[in-house]
């Protein structure tokens, strides 16, 4: 019933690893007691937990612990938890496993170019993320034609009907369905007009239990094309910076668990204007989450110190976005092998970490 003192029992039985612990990160952790009162079956299991996510992460491990003998919880938990122990007592056994997720924000973004994936797809994957604890979802396929280059169009029914079951599925999962929007191609940004498209577009969607929204500006012009606009602003980033904070405003006074994420058009170290990403960063709202690729576009490697850096640009802890394992580039070619250098850590420099698929959803789930 209290979040806090919730996060303090976590934090005693976890011990050191329980480093970066939040109320948010409680919220979603658990603990687990099992009784092995006579070998190698638990006869008895009790878990407690502050909220139904957490109770929903914890349920997840009771395939484990029918798998698994007392003594190898601790080596063999995939993923391994924060904390686990085992106290023999004659010929039975108690286990205790305690965990919260490191990432606060973990999942996917249907990002890709290229055909998009079928509602069917969606569905699916919607109920991988939830099985394999993932908890969202950005929806923001570049070649469907709402989400960018009609960006100003409502959904027609059927699409927005397809819309509200995905919305529905993410919720029965625990995963969060955020929409995203790229409007950059073509919009005005000093246009009165543009943005109340933009928003009656966002209040649509919302009407089927959208909180989350996104805002992507990537692959889009690096100055200012319009001339209103480069009367009123002095770069891309002021532009940029004024229409976030803007529309971040609207959707607080909408509802305040509306929530905004954005990918700048600078947004790997690669490439782009680092004085756009420094004037960004300082001048949007410290509550918007602002997206990070790592070190390239395709990042071979993510480091703890690069991110690091990044979030002194940002004024703020980066959200990575993975561009691992998506192969618009080169459609013909699943990537298929382990992800490598992704540095122990990062969940303490950046704000989350989710990956850009596959066209090939199912591959994906590999």
């Amino acid at each position: 019933n209290n979040l806090d003192s919730w996060a303090a029992e976590l934090k005693r039985l976890c011990g050191t690893n329980a480093r970066g612990l939040t109320r948010e990160l409680a919220a979603e952790g658990y603990h687990l007691s099992v009784a092995y009162p006579r070998g190698l079956t638990p006869e008895r299991v009790r878990l407690d937990a502050a909220t139904p996510a957490g109770l929903h992460y914890g349920l997840r491990r009771i395939p484990d612990l029918l798998r698994l003998a007392p003594n190898d919880l601790a080596q063999s938990l995939t993923p391994s938890a924060k904390a686990t122990s085992v106290i023999r007592a004659g010929q039975g056994a108690t286990a205790t496993i305690a965990d919260f997720p490191s990432f606060g924000e973990r999942g996917i973004v249907e990002g890709f170019y290229g055909t998009p994936w079928s509602h069917q797809d969606r569905l699916d994957m919607l109920r991988f993320e939830g099985a394999h604890g993932m908890n969202v979802y950005y929806y923001a396929p570049k070649d469907d034609p709402y989400h960018r280059k009609l960006w100003k169009e409502p959904y027609p029914p059927p699409e927005h009907q397809r819309l509200g079951q995905l919305v529905s599925a993410a919720r029965s999962n625990f995963v969060e369905f955020c929409f995203a929007i790229s409007p950059g191609l073509s919009m005005v940004y000093s246009s009165d007009e543009d943005f109340a498209k933009l928003s009656a577009k966002l209040e649509n969607v919302g009407k089927l239990g959208v909180s989350c929204f996104a805002l992507f500006v990537d692959d889009v012009p690096q100055d200012l094309q319009h001339r209103e606009d480069r009367a009123r602003y002095a770069t891309l980033a002021q532009a940029h910076a004024a229409l976030i904070n803007k529309l971040y405003d609207h959707l607080k006074a909408q509802s305040s668990s509306h929530r905004l994420v954005v990918t700048p058009t600078t947004y790997t170290h690669a490439w782009g204007s680092r004085d756009y990403i420094r004037e960004l960063g300082a001048a949007a709202n410290k509550d918007v989450p602002l997206v990070w690729t790592g070190p390239d576009t395709y990042a071979p490697t993510i480091t703890v110190a690069l991110a690091r850096e990044w979030g002194e640009f940002l004024k703020r802890k980066p959200l990575v976005w993975d561009n691992f394992p998506v192969n618009d580039s080169d459609p013909w070619r699943p990537h298929l092998g382990a992800l490598p250098g992704r540095e122990a850590g990062l969940a303490e420099t950046t704000s989350g970490f989710f990956s850009n698929p596959m066209n090939q959803a199912r591959a994906s789930m590999i």
